[in-house]
């Protein structure tokens, strides 16, 4: 959760703004990542019943 804190991302745009990967800004990329593995946990936890 703390990687999609404002502080975190704004130094991570600060940072690697100027980055692009596979044709998005390395921003999106980074957000997408973290998102879809804080989902992935969810999902992970939801299966397990915890």
């Amino acid at each position: 959760m703390a990687l999609a804190q404002p502080p975190i991302v704004f130094w991570v745009d600060t940072r690697f703004g100027d980055l692009w990967l596979l044709g998005l800004p390395f921003l999106y990329v980074y957000l997408g990542v973290v998102y879809f593995t804080l989902i992935g946990v969810l999902i992970c936890a939801a299966w397990r019943k915890i």
